[in-house]
This record gives C-alpha cells, sequence and structure tokens, in this order.
C-alpha cells in the first residue's frame, strides 16, 4: 500500500513492521528524536524549563522526582548548593548521575511505589548530598 506524506509516496508499513521498530529503539532517559517527524506536541505557553532554572537559581535545595536520565537538570544553568533526584527504571538511574554529575546532584533509585515523606528525603538522601 502507497501513501502521502508531504508529497513523497512511500510505501506504508504494517503495525506489526512499526511495532518492531519501536522495540529496537533504546528507551534509556528522555531521549525521543527517534520520533521526529512521526509525532507532534504542542509545548506549554508557561515554559517549564525557564521556570525551572529562575527557581534552581535561588533555590538553597533542589529535589527532582522522577528524573529521568537528568536531561531537564542538566540544562539549568545554575544549580541549588544540593541537588537530589529519585529514579525508578535501573538503566535510567546510571544516565541521570552521568548527566548531573557536572551539578555534583546525588541520584537515588527508588521504587514507584516508594513513599517520598519529609524525613526520609532529609535523613537519607539530602545527607548524602553534601553542599559544593
Amino acid at each position: 500500500m502507497l501513501r502521502e506524506a508531504h508529497g513523497i509516496l512511500s510505501a506504508m508499513r504494517t503495525f506489526e513492521e512499526l511495532v518492531e521498530e519501536g522495540k529496537a529503539v533504546p528507551t534509556a532517559g528522555w531521549d525521543f528524536s527517534w520520533l521526529a517527524g512521526r509525532a507532534s506536541e504542542q509545548r506549554p505557553s508557561w515554559r517549564y524549563a525557564r521556570l525551572l532554572a529562575e527557581r534552581m537559581a535561588k533555590a538553597s535545595a533542589g529535589l527532582d522526582i522522577q528524573t529521568g536520565g537528568g536531561e531537564l537538570l542538566a540544562s539549568i544553568p545554575v544549580a541549588p548548593p544540593v541537588l537530589a533526584a529519585t529514579e525508578s527504571w535501573p538503566p535510567n538511574v546510571a544516565i541521570a548521575r552521568h548527566t548531573s554529575a557536572t551539578f555534583e546532584a546525588t541520584v537515588v533509585q527508588v521504587d514507584d511505589a516508594a513513599d517520598l515523606p519529609s524525613r526520609r528525603i532529609r535523613s537519607t538522601w539530602w545527607s548524602a548530598a553534601t553542599p559544593r
């Protein structure tokens, strides 16, 4: 079957072929570049990354829950003295630790179902994150 997209005729692949292609793509971190030209989204007008950068520059400490590969944290120009992140998926934990090493952030692997009470954060994670 042929389909036309942007004036170009191409063979339409089956659902199974598309699933196999998707399964072959690395899923570590938050790199979705392989979706370029395949998916679209509308970004919110309030620009989360800009707001985060402004607030982190003034903060004495920051915590990113479910950081993924730490890409958003790595995008902030000025990090607070104490910076920590949590992530549940093991491949992303290693990526986040590497990505956030510039800020000497502490990245802790947690279970998706784990509670995050403030006392546990202060006693366990913040104590591991020493101010620079």
